[in-house]
């Protein structure tokens, strides 16, 4: 016979969707933290030595948004992990 029945898994590496989403928000997290401390510090010691405010408002609120945006990517990842391992025991069961 030319075919061969492959009985194994055809991914090597298993891929843990909810690890990954987890991931996403912690990183998100730390974005955002960021962002947080940056825009605190408006105001209050943020000057340099010729007494402009050296805080990027722009950059953070940049920041703050794609921390948002990953938040919710992650939220979205995990919430398919949810009806992957759904579908998955639908079909088993």
């Amino acid at each position: 016979m030319l075919l061969k029945v492959f009985a194994g898994r055809a991914d090597k590496l298993s891929v843990d969707l909810s690890s990954i989403a987890l991931a996403g928000v912690q990183q998100a997290d730390l974005q955002l933290q960021s962002a947080g401390s940056a825009l605190a510090g408006v105001g209050s010691n943020s000057a340099n030595a010729a007494g402009d405010d050296v805080v990027d408002i722009s950059a953070a609120a940049v920041a703050l948004n794609s921390a948002k945006t990953q938040y919710a990517a992650s939220i979205d990842v995990l919430k398919l992990a949810e009806q992957i391992s759904n579908a998955t025991l639908d079909v088993l069961a």
